[in-house]
């Protein structure tokens, strides 16, 4: 999981810390670039562009979801 495509490496100091990014993009958009990004045996090549992608595509699903439901809401009032 590096940048530069190279192995990561605490004496090269090319890690990226899970911690900052699942604060600066949640725990959700992490675990579901980990799982979308590739199969379990081979290794992740770490690209915060797919990051963002995965940002935007969850605030999508939820905004989605959160028009239907209020749209069940305003059905069940009437």
């Amino acid at each position: 999981m590096s940048v530069s495509f190279e192995k990561m490496s605490k004496s090269k100091g090319n890690g990226v810390a899970p911690d900052t990014m699942a604060e600066k993009y949640g725990v959700d958009t992490l675990r579901l670039a980990l799982m979308f990004g590739g199969p379990p045996e081979s290794d992740l090549n770490f690209d915060e562009n797919f990051l963002v992608s995965m940002k935007s595509f969850l605030d999508k699903v939820a905004k989605s979801a959160d028009n239907i439901y209020l749209k069940f809401e305003k059905i069940s009032h009437k």
